[in-house]
C-alpha cells in the first residue's frame, strides 16, 4: 500500500458481551456494508451509509469499527469528524481533505497528469469561508475576487471541493469514505450543503461516499435538509 493507513477511531479496548441478536443484527448490517464498499471499489454507483441507534448503542461502535476495517483493507482511505461542536463541521470538512491529499501524496506525484490546481483554488475558497481571517488572499486581484465570491456560498463551495477530490480519487483509484458520527448537531445550512455535494459527486460516479450515524431522528432531519436524501442513504439499525 503506498499510504499509510489512519487510526481507526472506534477501536475498543474490551471486548463487550452481546447477546445472539446483537451479534446477529451487527453481522446482517456488516454484510450489507461490504457489498456496498466492494461495489464503491469498482467504481459502481453506490449509496451511502447512515446507522441510527439510540445514544450509547454498544452495536454502533463495533460495527462502524468493523466497517473502517474493512474498508481500510479495500484500499479505501477513509476520515472521521467527530461532529460534537455544531460551529465546527465545515472546519472539519476542510481539514478532512487535507488529510486525504496529504495521505496519498506520494501517490499523486507518481501517477502521470494529475492535476490538483482545481482542488487547490476550491480550498482557497474554503479557507476564506470558514476562517476569512486566516486567508492570505487580497480582493484586489481578479482571481481572489472570484473566490470571495465563491466563499460566500457555501453549498457550491463544498460541492466544487467533493468534485475535485472525487476527481483526484477517481484518478489515483484511492476512493474516499468520510466517517461522520452525530449527524443531528450538523447545522442545517451545512447538512443541505453536504447533502447537495454527495448528491452531485453520486451523480458523477466519484468514489467517495459517507457512512454516518445519529439518533433515530436523522432520517427526518435528512429528508427536511434535502427532500431527495432518501434516494443518497441507505439506513441501518
Amino acid at each position: 500500500m503506498p499510504y499509510s493507513k489512519l487510526h481507526n477511531p472506534y477501536t475498543i479496548d474490551i471486548n463487550p458481551v452481546l447477546s445472539d441478536a446483537q451479534l446477529n443484527n451487527i453481522s446482517d448490517n456488516m454484510d450489507t456494508a461490504q457489498k456496498i464498499i466492494r461495489a464503491l471499489t469498482l467504481k459502481i454507483p453506490v449509496q451511502s451509509i447512515i446507522y441510527t441507534a439510540t445514544a450509547n448503542d454498544i452495536n454502533r461502535s463495533i460495527l462502524l469499527s468493523q466497517i473502517w476495517d474493512f474498508a481500510t483493507d479495500n484500499d479505501i482511505v477513509c476520515l472521521h469528524i467527530d461532529n460534537t461542536n455544531k460551529n465546527d463541521f465545515m472546519q472539519q470538512i476542510h481539514d478532512c481533505c487535507l488529510r486525504y491529499i496529504e495521505n496519498i501524496q506520494s501517490v499523486i506525484n507518481a501517477t502521470p497528469g494529475i492535476d490538483t490546481n482545481a482542488l487547490d483554488d476550491a480550498l482557497k475558497s474554503f479557507t476564506l469561508l470558514i476562517a476569512p481571517d486566516k486567508a492570505l488572499y487580497s480582493p484586489s486581484l481578479q482571481q481572489d475576487q472570484d473566490l470571495y465570491l465563491i466563499a460566500a456560498n457555501p453549498t457550491q463551495i463544498l460541492t466544487d471541493v467533493f468534485v475535485d477530490l472525487g476527481n483526484i480519487a477517481n484518478d489515483i483509484g484511492i476512493p474516499i469514505c468520510i466517517f461522520i458520527d452525530d449527524m443531528d448537531r450538523i447545522a442545517h445550512k451545512d447538512l443541505s450543503a453536504l447533502i447537495t455535494s454527495l448528491h452531485r459527486v453520486t451523480q458523477l460516479n466519484l468514489p467517495i461516499m459517507l457512512i454516518g450515524s445519529g439518533l433515530p431522528t436523522l432520517h427526518t432531519t435528512l429528508a427536511h435538509a434535502k427532500s431527495y436524501s432518501e434516494r443518497l442513504f441507505i439506513y441501518l439499525t
